[in-house]
């Protein structure tokens, strides 16, 4: 349990309250926060990802969307991989009219997941979730 608890709230990098400066809250509110504002870590990081393993990268995309304008004429597809000896781990990410979006490993290793969504709801819902904490007390 202790392990589960771990890898869906814990920030091995950033500890239980995040990077200093992030916010004007201070105590249980401030852990909540974080965790709404990063959750899974851990998760991504340790235990999906291999950040752990020093990874290389190959590929065409090296984890930065090529273009600035979503809105681009047309999708674009971009792949890439995280090595770490033998093993390639995969990435692939979208940019277009649906938006910008990505599932595999990044290039330093963290698994990781965005929906190409213009205006996600999760998005939207982390927002009202830490607007609640910050008036709660």
């Amino acid at each position: 349990m202790k392990w589960l608890i771990w890898a869906l709230f814990g920030n091995d990098e950033d500890g239980i309250y995040g990077t200093p400066g992030w916010s004007t809250l201070t105590g249980w509110r401030l852990a909540v926060a974080w965790w709404l504002r990063n959750p899974f870590h851990n998760l991504c990081f340790h235990v999906l990802g291999v950040v752990d393993q020093k990874p290389g990268w190959t590929g065409r995309f090296d984890g930065v969307f090529p273009s600035d304008d979503p809105r681009s004429a047309g999708a674009s597809w971009n792949w890439g991989a995280c090595l770490v000896g033998a093993a390639r781990y995969p990435f692939l990410a979208y940019e277009g009219l649906l938006g910008r979006g990505y599932i595999g490993w990044r290039k330093g290793g963290a698994f990781a997941v965005r929906p190409p969504v213009k205006g996600t709801l999760l998005a939207l819902l982390i927002a009202g979730a830490m607007l609640i904490v910050r008036t709660v007390g």
